[in-house]
């Protein structure tokens, strides 16, 4: 059962998925086509694309299971060193989630069509920006007005709850219940556990319309394969874990277990490479490839920052005497093993620390470019259309320079 869209929706999804693992899906748009909305021939369609092995010619090595991950790894740094005192570690925690809920806050309001796909011949950034000219709050200073000029050309929000003039409190949010999530495994199972652990979390604690994308469908896979009696995990749950995170889930290299990383990030403060096996111990429940390796790249960038007044999770080579090797380059395969690979330009702000200069949602639209399939990439937003926001954001990509910074604190 497709869960998060339409069954044939789905299956137009799976054909960009499959193309993008390197197989051949020459007609197969037109059978999808021809199938309509007959059910018994969606499926049948599906089956054959899920058979189809990539070319032999695909030049990427993109494995899903730790070991394999490590063996592509090149050397670097792997852990850290730091001697802060128990307040100075509460503060830089504290700091941290602030920032989490205060940038989760600010973007809340800006989950609508408009605003993220993009309407009236523009990309959704551009409809941002011009929500908040049209509140005479741009650049951007606060959190999100209620009210806009713009809403004569037809752009409208959501979550009015967390606009500036209403919020009181974090609404719940997938950004931020994850973080919770993540602490609470970490608090009751310690290091033992693995990603049946976390279908178990998210049955006890997560109702069915908390999830969504590759989450959505993974929730509701495992719900087939586990049971209260016996509770146990089965001798077969690696066979199984396959079929869960895979199983009509075309978005299992989203960037959806990215959201997913800081809490395991935070217990692994000072520790990149206990972070990112940990986010890829969670990120195995529903995704596969690049989808396990966005989630091991921000971990390790947090878990690298917390422990350094310089941030050098996203630090490019030679960026500063005193800033060693980025760390993602010690935790992820080697780039040229993977379609998509971390930009070595990008550097953002410690992401640690009471002081924010970018919120948590401009740093999850950078993120698409460095785990989404590149088909999805262009199709959310491209790197030229990026650069206009990032500059007024204070992010640096290739040619733009960091301008006007802003905070988000509560």
């Amino acid at each position: 059962m497709a869960v998060w869209t339409g069954l044939s929706g789905l299956i137009r999804m799976e054909i960009i998925q499959r193309r993008e693992e390197g197989c051949n899906v020459d007609g197969f748009e037109e059978l999808r086509v021809a199938c309509g909305e007959e059910e018994g021939k969606l499926m049948k369609l599906y089956e054959e694309l899920s058979r189809l092995a990539p070319s032999p010619d695909f030049p990427y090595d993109e494995p899903s299971e730790l070991e394999a991950i490590r063996r592509l790894r090149p050397d670097g740094l792997r852990r850290l060193e730091a001697s802060y005192s128990e307040e100075q570690w509460r503060d830089r925690f504290r700091g941290a989630w602030l920032g989490r809920l205060s940038g989760c806050a600010l973007g809340k309001p800006l989950e609508s069509e408009p605003l993220m796909a993009g309407a009236n011949g523009n990309p959704g950034w551009r409809n941002v920006q011009l929500w908040f000219e049209g509140a005479d709050a741009w650049p951007i200073r606060g959190y999100t007005p209620e009210r806009s000029r713009a809403e004569s050309q037809g752009l409208r929000l959501s979550c009015l709850q967390s606009t500036r003039e209403r919020i009181r409190f974090m609404e719940s949010d997938d950004d931020v219940r994850y973080t919770a999530l993540g602490m609470l495994m970490m608090e009751q199972k310690g290091l033992d556990w693995d990603s049946w652990d976390i279908g178990k979390l998210w049955h006890s604690r997560l109702t069915y319309g908390q999830v969504f994308t590759a989450e959505q469908q993974a929730y509701y896979n495992f719900a087939k394969v586990v049971s209260h009696m016996p509770p146990e995990k089965p001798a077969d749950w690696l066979e199984k874990q396959e079929w869960v995170r895979t199983y009509l889930n075309p978005f299992r290299e989203w960037i959806g277990a990215q959201i997913r990383a800081d809490g395991f990030a935070y217990t692994a403060a000072g520790n990149p490479e206990l972070a990112a096996e940990l986010a890829w111990r969670d990120a195995s429940f529903s995704h596969t490839k690049n989808g396990i390796y966005g989630e091991m790249f921000v971990a390790a960038m947090i878990a690298a920052d917390s422990s350094s007044p310089i941030p050098i999770g996203l630090s490019p080579p030679g960026c500063g005497k005193s800033r060693p090797r980025p760390v993602w380059r010690a935790i992820l395969p080697e780039p040229s093993t993977s379609r998509i690979r971390p930009a070595p330009s990008l550097s953002l702000s410690t992401v640690f620390g009471r002081r924010l200069s970018t919120t948590t949602r401009c740093i999850r639209t950078i993120m698409r470019h460095l785990s989404l399939p590149r088909s999805f990439t262009r199709r959310a937003i491209s790197r030229e259309a990026l650069r206009p926001l990032c500059s007024e954001a204070g992010i640096r990509t290739a040619t733009a320079r960091p301008s006007a910074r802003f905070s988000a604190l509560p």
